[in-house]
Parts: C-alpha cells; sequence; structure tokens
C-alpha cells in the first residue's frame, strides 16, 4: 500500500540438483567421460563390472536463493506468501513507530517495528532496510541506530541498514556478506 503505485521484484534461483560427486566417483576409477552424462541422467551403469546406482554418486540439491526488492509500502505483510522463508528482504523502513505515530500527515511508508514483526512472523532470513527519513542522522537526536533496535526487538535475523554506495552479497549458505565501497569522485 503506497500513496503513488509502487512494485516489488521478487527473484528466485534455480535449484541446482544434478551435480555429480566427482570426488567419489575418482577414487572408484572412473574418470570425467560420457558416462558421467548417464549417471546424472539418474541411469545405472556397469563400470569394471560393478553396478553404479546414480543415486550414490549425486551431490545433495543445493537449494537457490530467494529475495525480493521492495519499493515504498506502508504495509510489508502485502507480500504475504513470497515473504515465507525467504532468504533476503530489501524494504523500505522511513520511521519508528513513535516517529510515526505522532505524525501530523500520515503518509505511507513503514514502521521499523511493522517491518519487523513481519519478517519475523514470515522467517524472512536477511533483512536490508532501506529508504530511511532523514530525520535520522549524526545531527540529531534521532539517530539511525534507533532503527535498527526497533526492528532488532521484532526480529531476530540479520539485519542491515542500507547507507549509499553499501555493496552486499547473498552467499549460498543465505548469509549476507556487506562491503563499504568509497564513492565514485565526481568530475566537473
Amino acid at each position: 500500500m503506497h500513496s503513488k503505485k509502487s512494485s516489488a521484484f521478487y527473484i528466485k534461483e534455480n535449484d541446482v540438483s544434478n551435480k555429480l560427486d566427482e570426488k567419489k566417483l575418482k577414487e572408484i576409477g572412473l574418470e570425467p567421460s560420457p558416462l558421467y552424462a548417464e549417471l546424472k541422467k539418474g541411469k545405472s551403469l556397469v563400470f569394471r563390472g560393478k553396478k553404479l546406482d546414480s543415486k550414490e554418486f549425486m551431490l545433495e540439491t543445493i537449494c537457490g536463493r530467494s529475495l525480493i526488492i521492495a519499493g515504498d509500502n506502508s504495509k510489508p505483510d502485502i507480500l504475504d506468501e513470497y515473504l515465507q522463508n525467504l532468504d533476503l528482504l530489501v524494504h523500505e523502513c522511513t520511521y519508528t513507530q513513535d516517529v510515526y505515530d505522532n505524525l501530523i500527515k500520515k503518509v505511507l511508508h513503514s514502521t521499523a517495528k511493522n517491518l519487523g514483526i513481519t519478517v519475523q512472523k514470515k522467517h524472512v532470513k536477511n533483512l536490508i532496510a532501506n529508504h530511511i527519513s532523514p530525520r535520522y542522522n549524526k545531527n540529531s537526536t534521532l539517530d539511525i541506530d534507533i532503527l535498527y533496535d526497533e526492528i532488532k526487538c521484532n526480529y531476530k535475523g540479520n539485519i542491515f541498514i542500507a547507507k549509499d554506495f553499501d555493496v552486499y552479497y547473498l552467499s549460498r549458505e543465505k548469509l549476507i556478506n556487506m562491503t563499504i565501497k568509497e564513492p565514485i569522485p565526481h568530475k566537473n
């Protein structure tokens, strides 16, 4: 819900389920060959007089990563079933609940409390909060840590508050790694 039309992008990487345990195959003397393709197809074969069941040489399925990059939205739970067990949600978090409750004119943006409650309920693994109100800054009594703390009171997953030029990486283990990039100098 937003005063203007807003979109979200749901991205789901394909699962990888046809990887062979090449180390195990090499241990029995089977080097890469067209026989690997047969095993990948699920076919059993005979090698050096011994029957090889393809299931014995397949690695565990690697589940694809999933993420949502959401635009402005006052109700994060509108993303409902897409949030369930999501690996990463990038979502706006404009206000603390107290600031929002005391706004004279209500605008349709998320609060840290509502965002935290929603992602906890849906078991989202990682959260990057963005679109922070400029009132949360080093020169104010409202520090950005207040937003982080309000989310953390309601959510037990990994939280990042995005800053300009931050770069995030969602690993295969579903963990976020962050590196801070220096701003690109502006040329006149």
